[in-house]
């Protein structure tokens, strides 16, 4: 890491190594590269399911999609706390 210990503690970031975590994606990257999409924002067309396969799909999606947000966030509240002003 490149800012000091105390700042990553301030935005939650407790491991040294790790910033955030995600669960298993199975198709979606491939999905996401080949629309070249977010895997949050896939479409049912762009992912071709339906079904109780689109559902559990769906729920991978906002999973993740809640993952990025909270590390976008803390990767700004990082930035707002060690900004250089001239």
């Amino acid at each position: 890491m490149l800012l000091p210990n105390a700042l990553y503690t301030e935005v939650s970031i407790n491991s040294i190594s790790t910033t955030t975590k995600t669960s298993d994606l199975n198709s979606l990257i491939a999905h996401s590269q080949e629309h070249c999409t977010p895997v949050y924002a896939l479409t049912p067309a762009q992912l071709k399911q339906q079904g109780t396969v689109l559902e559990k799909t769906q729920v991978k999606q906002e999973e993740f999609r809640e993952i990025f947000c909270d590390l976008a966030d803390k990767i700004i509240a990082l930035s707002l706390s060690y900004a250089v002003t001239p």
